[in-house]
């Protein structure tokens, strides 16, 4: 008799089961109010959203409401709202690695990069931290930043020069100069140092900085940066002549160079076996900065000066780095003489941002 009532109440359960469908659920899974479907009130997470309501809005009209997973539906996963993050959470995989690996960038949304970075080295502070443009954010640590070449590159490769005194303060030197010619456009030793450096697999400080935009194309490259367009009128440092402080920029450039330049140092002058008279960049920024790091040693230090006559390229000293004094002359078989008989064929934009110097400055002599 038990076993007769157990199977009548078995048969009724499925019939009632039979009945309900798809409508059978578990109650905490859904709560329905009375108001009709077209303005149905949902119940979520213990909490009534109200019809029209934006969370309403969202709804998945797509599925049957008899549909059982039909709540699942319901539930919003895009990035508009802001627990889709929680709740989603991140996979054992990611929680595994290292945490910063999978944050973004501030004001990154998803589909972007893990990091959004500008497009040339160096630009990520001018993105991050938005400001005008002055002389003291063209400071030398800034522009250290901004060099095409790290202390690695630049061991046993650097190409100094030294200015050339006008007329009135040395009228032979000035003479010798001249004979060179090009003094015209380019009165100091700029040109003839860099043409030097680049027929010998070195470099001037015309090499070490972006030249590859200009104003003209600013659109199609917004993150790129040309340091050279001091007289562009329009560019983002057309400022510095405005205001008298191009020859402060040049000089933190120079600082910049002389930071990251090591090994053996050549330096290209017009007198060099009397190094030591010439002041301005070279005297009072180069070498003062190449010094300090000589006393400092290092990996990367300066460990070697040599002087290089412009007029004729083989007449080559090594000095004192302490003294700028002549120690002796470089002779051919020395490693570090630079054979003005093997020059190499200079490579066509080598010198290309010399276009920038105004004919009538000497910008880091």
């Amino acid at each position: 008799m038990a076993s007769i009532t157990c199977l009548k109440t078995l048969m009724l359960a499925l019939i009632i089961a039979s009945a309900l469908g798809k409508n059978f659920s578990p109650p905490a899974a859904r709560h329905r109010f009375s108001g009709g479907t077209s303005h149905e009130i949902e119940a979520r997470n213990g909490a009534p959203v109200a019809a029209g309501s934006p969370a309403a809005r969202e709804r998945n009209t797509t599925v049957s409401a008899d549909h059982i997973f039909y709540e699942n539906y319901q539930t919003s996963l895009t990035w508009a709202r802001s627990s889709t993050p929680h709740d989603l959470g991140p996979s054992h995989e990611l929680q595994a690695r290292d945490g910063n690996i999978i944050k973004r960038a501030p004001g990154s949304s998803p589909g972007d990069p893990l990091f959004k970075l500008p497009s040339c080295l160096g630009c990520l502070q001018a993105v991050n931290e938005p400001g005008k443009v002055t002389i003291d954010t063209l400071n030398t640590d800034y522009l250290e930043r901004q060099m095409l070449t790290t202390a690695v590159d630049l061991l046993n490769k650097c190409v100094f020069y030294t200015s050339v005194p006008r007329a009135f303060m040395d009228i032979q030197e000035w003479f010798d100069r001249r004979a060179l010619g090009g003094a015209n456009e380019h009165p100091g030793l700029s040109k003839i140092a860099t043409d030097y450096a680049c027929r010998n697999n070195l470099l001037t400080i015309w090499n070490m900085y972006s030249g590859a935009n200009d104003v003209t194309n600013a659109p199609q490259k917004p993150f790129s940066r040309n340091y050279w367009e001091v007289y562009t009128p329009g560019s983002w440092l057309n400022f510095l002549p405005q205001q008298g402080k191009q020859f402060t920029y040049f000089e933190n450039m120079s600082r910049a160079m002389a930071r990251r330049c090591g090994g053996v140092v050549y330096t290209m002058t017009m007198r060099p076996k009397n190094l030591k008279k010439y002041g301005f960049i070279w005297g009072t920024v180069e070498w003062p900065t190449l010094l300090a790091r000589y006393r400092s040693g290092g990996s990367y230090a300066p460990q070697i000066l040599i002087s290089i006559d412009a007029a004729d390229p083989r007449n080559q000293f090594f000095l004192d780095f302490e003294t700028q004094e002549v120690i002796s002359p470089v002779r051919k078989r020395d490693p570090y003489y630079l054979d003005v008989d093997g020059l190499l064929g200079k490579r066509a934009t080598c010198d290309a941002n010399l276009n920038y110097e105004q004919p009538d400055e000497d910008w880091f002599g």
